[in-house]
């Protein structure tokens, strides 16, 4: 049963690691698309003749909204990764990253249909596939971080109240 406890712990630490790559990962990615992409800020301001005079106004103001949204999503992600780090290591952690773990995992979901109907547009259809399967291994990721601390909180409870029989 310890073997048990030891394998899901090394579960948790591993996930943690691996959603705050991932959630640095959709940072960037975000950054990326947003100044760089050819539906970027930039150029959607510089087709348009009336924007061009606002031009600098709307970069800033965009670029403060974008840092304040990916700092908060880092930020989610870190906090779930950092808390199941801990869980893996043995230490007391609140059980309130969970929420957060299936809320992001609900919010990861409910943005594969839109991968789809992307595909069928047929336009970069190689991002679309990359940017699917990297959502699709967050989903993963998150899943193992619910169902590892599941288990052992279940292991550690079975394993408690056995040693307390086996006492009596």
């Amino acid at each position: 049963m310890q073997a048990k406890i030891r394998k899901y712990r090394n579960n948790l630490y591993i996930s943690g690691l691996g959603i705050i790559v991932m959630g640095a990962w959709s940072v960037l990615k975000v950054f990326l698309q947003s100044y760089f992409g050819p539906d970027s800020v930039v150029m959607v301001i510089a087709q348009d003749p009336e924007r061009r005079q606002y031009r600098a106004v709307v970069i800033v103001f965009f670029t403060l909204f974008m840092l304040i949204l990916m700092m908060i999503a880092f930020w989610v992600h870190y906090h779930i990764g950092i808390r199941a780090i801990r869980a893996g290591k043995g230490r007391k952690t609140k059980n309130l990253y969970l929420i957060w773990c299936g809320i992001l995992c609900l919010l990861t979901a409910s943005g594969i249909p839109f991968y789809l109907r992307m595909l069928r547009q047929l336009e970069d259809v190689d991002t679309v596939i990359a940017s699917c399967l990297v959502d699709l291994v967050t989903i993963g990721i998150l899943v193992d971080i619910i169902y590892s601390s599941y288990m052992i909180h279940k292991l550690e409870k079975s394993n408690n109240s056995g040693e307390v029989s086996h006492a009596g």
